[in-house]
């Protein structure tokens, strides 16, 4: 089990090191496989110390998402989809997320999805937005530009 520990540090470092490498995603993955294999087992060594890491693991990501999107713009929409990528990790894990967790990973999905518009498409989905509000349709995708 602290062999499963260790490992899960090593590449949550690892992750930190390649951080925008999709190999990097990949030892997230691993990493909180790993961490949460040792909670599903309720092992009692280490279970404590893994709840922890991915806790504060959970809440990095979660910082680090929200910085980004104070400053969605300035971003390519590679680092943006990045991320969105991070933050599924720990939903897509089976991992209980909570609601700021969730609202953030679909702030950045928009942002990312705005970042990866040509001007052009951009130009057009404003005008299509415009038209659905003069026409009284509501917009249930709300989108910063």
């Amino acid at each position: 089990m602290s062999s499963d520990l260790d490992k899960a540090r090593e590449l949550l470092k690892r992750f930190e090191r390649l951080e925008g490498d999709s190999s990097g995603l990949a030892c997230l993955s691993q990493a909180i496989g790993l961490l949460g294999g040792i909670i599903s087992r309720n092992e009692t060594e280490g279970l404590e110390v893994a709840r922890n890491v991915l806790c504060s693991y959970r809440t990095k990501v979660h910082k680090k998402a929200s910085g980004l999107l104070d400053e969605a713009q300035t971003f390519k929409p590679e680092l943006l989809e990045f991320w969105v990528n991070v933050m599924k990790v720990f939903s897509g894990a089976g991992l209980e997320v909570d609601e700021s967790f969730n609202a953030a990973k679909i702030s950045l999905i928009r942002a990312w999805l705005v970042q990866s518009l040509s001007s052009g498409e951009l130009e057009l989905l404003k005008r299509e937005l415009v038209k659905g509000n003069n026409r009284g349709l509501a917009c249930s995708f709300p989108i910063a530009f």
